[in-house]
């Protein structure tokens, strides 16, 4: 018998663990990797399962192979805090794609810090400014000067994409950069969910970042902006 084909000995909860983080079903998982889903359903009760099938599946949930083969499954943590969901409620488990996702614009903006520190900028001095404020209008008058927007300028623009593309153009103007992406990076094959999140904000005083889901409604992505 092949090696491959020896059973391992693995934690149920852990490849539980992988396929919720996935966001996928034992169906999908069980189509994905050309199985019977009474064989998935096996793992996660018992365990057993070959190295085979533990390659596949760490390539499937894309989890790192090591994982699977912890006692218990790790608590990965969204690094971030503003974070912008179809609900209040921060995902269980963050998703491989969005995990990645955070990881490579955190990459980027600390490549831009770099760059625009190196050449002298100075700090963004609208960068944190609205912490002490204690009313929704204080902040919105405050926003409005940063962008140098009047009090009637969405009346000017025809419809959501020219005010989108408006408020895009005044945050990039005043160096806020901003991500418009409905994949992981350049990968046509890993789409974004936009129920798990519309998109989220790195807070930097030099190179603040805002990412948005293409993958969500336009108007959707609107919101997102004005609310990063």
């Amino acid at each position: 018998m092949s090696s491959r084909r020896v059973l391992q000995s693995l934690q149920p909860q852990v490849l539980i663990w992988a396929r919720q983080r996935a966001q996928i079903s034992p169906k999908f998982l069980a189509k994905k990797m050309k199985i019977k889903i009474e064989r998935i359903l096996n793992w996660e009760q018992t365990g057993e399962i070959s190295m085979a099938q533990i390659d596949k599946l760490a390539q499937i949930t894309r989890t790192p192979i090591g994982y699977l083969f912890l006692s218990h499954p790790p608590k990965e943590k969204i690094l971030i805090q503003d974070f912008r969901t179809l609900t209040k409620d921060i995902p269980k488990y963050p998703s491989p794609d969005l995990t990645d996702t955070i990881q490579l614009m955190l990459r980027r903006q600390d490549w831009m810090r770099e760059e625009l520190i190196e050449a002298g900028v100075e700090p963004l001095t609208f960068v944190g400014s609205c912490k002490d404020m204690t009313s929704i209008e204080e902040v919105v008058h405050s926003m409005r000067r940063a962008f140098s927007l009047d009090e009637e300028w969405a009346f000017d623009q025809k419809d959501w994409e020219s005010a989108f593309q408006c408020i895009r153009q005044k945050a990039e103007k005043i160096a806020i950069f901003i991500v418009i992406n409905g994949v992981v990076g350049n990968n046509a094959y890993r789409k974004l969910n936009r129920k798990e999140f519309q998109g989220f904000a790195l807070v930097d005083q030099f190179a603040p970042f805002v990412f948005i889901n293409g993958a969500d409604f336009k108007t959707a992505q609107m919101f997102t902006l004005a609310q990063s």
